[in-house]
């Protein structure tokens, strides 16, 4: 795709050389029609944001971890009316002018933690200014932060990218190789299970799929949202043939995969062998 307006971000990101192509996760034509469905009549999602969920709608790498910013809970907090949720929660302050500012074309595409939140409106721009607000705040009107959507897409990957490389700036490069094979081991295997049909019999439930592509995801995000070091020091994920027991771990996630693993291990195979003879089989 062509990108007009991010062009300098999705340049940006994919030149830094540390990262699988992967890893940006566009959204499909359909989920962009659904989220259009829910907006007010004759009302448009701009170009500029189109363009980001074209490019990385579900996802890019593991920035902002966390925070309502991708499209599933995007189109989560438009269905649930959660602009006018705000409203009757008391997020804005008491003098807030709600006639000028909460109007039908104003679009939450940036919600953290209950307390913080970005908006855009829908007025019509291909590249709209950008407003916040944080509970707490006493002003009766949203504060800009971004004369463009391009822009603070911009500033938001070029700090991401910034804290991305302090967390690696220590790390030798052997290590810094074998991050980049795991990870790409880890968006193998994610794939692998989401691509496995529907009907598989007996040999794997859409419930365990499920679950099995939700531990590679928690594995994949405790993993990269850290400092490398932390890679180092739970190497035995996925080489638990290494360790003479499987080793008690807090996090049920990680325990459930290196059981599975081990498992596996012990038969000679992966688990990319075992969903490819799901799917052969199946």
């Amino acid at each position: 795709m062509e990108y007009k307006f991010i062009r300098d971000t999705v340049d940006l990101i994919t030149k830094v050389g540390n990262f699988d192509e992967r890893e940006f996760r566009g959204c499909t034509e359909s989920q962009i029609e659904a989220l259009e469905h829910l907006l007010p009549e004759y009302s448009y999602l701009p170009e500029s944001y189109y363009e980001f969920l074209k490019f990385g709608g579900n996802g890019i790498c593991s920035m902002l971890s966390g925070t309502d910013f991708y499209f599933p809970q995007v189109y989560a907090l438009r269905a649930e009316r959660k602009l006018q949720n705000l409203k009757s929660a008391g997020f804005f302050s008491e003098k807030f002018d709600y006639d000028s500012y909460l109007k039908n074309e104003l679009f939450l595409f940036y919600y953290h933690q209950g307390y913080f939140a970005r908006f855009f409106y829908m007025d019509g721009s291909d590249d709209p200014n950008i407003y916040y607000y944080e509970a707490g705040l006493p002003y009766d009107f949203l504060l800009t932060q971004e004369q463009s959507f391009s822009q603070y897409l911009y500033t938001e990957v070029a700090s991401f990218i910034t804290q991305y490389q302090q967390s690696i700036v220590n790390v030798d490069i052997e290590l810094r190789n074998r991050v980049k094979f795991y990870r790409n081991g880890l968006l193998d295997t994610l794939d692998a299970l989401e691509s496995i049909p529907v009907s598989t019999g007996t040999k794997l439930t859409q419930d365990a799929k499920r679950r099995y592509a939700e531990i590679i995801r928690n594995t994949y995000r405790l993993l990269f949202d850290y400092p490398f070091y932390a890679l180092y020091e739970y190497d035995y994920v996925f080489s638990p043939k290494n360790y003479s027991q499987s080793p008690e771990m807090g996090n049920d996630d990680l325990q459930e995969l290196v059981e599975m693993m081990y498992e596996l291990e012990k038969e000679g195979k992966d688990i990319i062998f075992y969903v490819n003879e799901l799917k052969k089989n199946g």
